[in-house]
């Protein structure tokens, strides 16, 4: 086993990189002005428990096979229809658990409203004149880094995922000690006009280091699912703006992210609060 490489951002999800614990995944974009990490928690399902077995089913399953037996198949797909179906149309579906974006201000070239394949507008983040990129996924570690030059600065990112730490992290670094200025921010699906439900409750930033993404996967008793970020920067400042983490002049970031839902815990956003990484010292970033 080796690196898998690419010498350019990811375009799409299956360009992406991924990394995981066992129940926490994460796909890594590399994108330099505006990097995308999709997240899922594997029990983060659409709606709550749904027994869609037709209760009919056994009592008519001796007819159908007389059915067959006597060679009168119309008949036997008429009352498997009507007795065997599930009794719900839809079954429960896999979903993500939500997307955390980091903007760095610096290497932004310009924004421009674009029209998606749909039709519909948004802001592309377009990066600046950007040298050397690379990204690399090492099998053998599960380790993946993203590398690139901006001017004479050559910047450093670096995700994993750790199943006994039960986080996923993020760290960013530029070898010059050039200011790392940029914008932590979450969200989930798409909450543009046209672009399906979320079942995102809330959205806050906490403590000037936290990011709480919280919701409910709809239908009754829907499976309730936090993501908890956590931010942490060394030297300049870092600070929460509405719903966002902003972060001014650091010498070294490092994001730590998680997941958790109602299927395994009563409550999901005190379990990540819990855990030990997301309570990590701004001073262990120095060491």
């Amino acid at each position: 086993m080796g690196n898998i490489y690419f010498r350019k951002e990811a375009e799409e999800w299956n360009q992406a990189f991924p990394v995981g614990n066992g129940f926490l995944g994460a796909m890594v974009f590399g994108n330099v002005a505006k990097e995308r990490i999709q997240v899922n928690e594997d029990s983060v399902w659409s709606g709550g428990f749904s027994n869609r077995v037709n209760p009919d089913a056994g009592r008519y399953l001796e007819k159908i096979r007389e059915c067959l037996f006597e060679g009168n198949v119309q008949e036997a797909e008429k009352l498997a229809e009507q007795s065997m179906y599930a009794t719900s149309p839809n079954m429960r579906v896999y979903q993500p658990l939500g997307d955390i974006w980091i903007r760095f201000m610096d290497q932004e070239a310009e924004r421009k409203l674009v029209r998606d394949e749909s039709g519909l507008p948004y802001l592309k983040e377009s990066a600046a004149e950007v040298e050397a990129y690379q990204r690399i996924l090492n099998l053998e570690q599960a380790v993946g880094k993203i590398e690139y030059c901006v001017g004479r600065t050559k910047w450093n990112r670096e995700f994993f995922a750790s199943n006994p730490a039960k986080v996923a992290m993020y760290s960013i670094c530029a070898e010059s000690g050039e200011d790392i200025n940029l914008e932590i921010s979450a969200t989930r699906k798409d909450n543009r006009s046209g672009r399906g439900v979320s079942f995102c409750d809330r959205i806050l930033a906490e403590e000037n280091q936290y990011i709480w993404l919280e919701g409910s996967s709809g239908g009754r008793k829907g499976i309730g699912f936090a993501m908890g970020v956590r931010v942490c920067s060394c030297g300049g400042r870092q600070y929460q703006m509405g719903s966002r983490i902003i972060v001014e002049k650091a010498r070294k970031v490092l994001v730590c992210f998680t997941g958790r839902t109602t299927f395994r815990s009563a409550e999901p956003k005190q379990w990540c609060r819990e855990l030990p990484v997301l309570g990590v010292r701004l001073s262990d970033l120095e060491e």
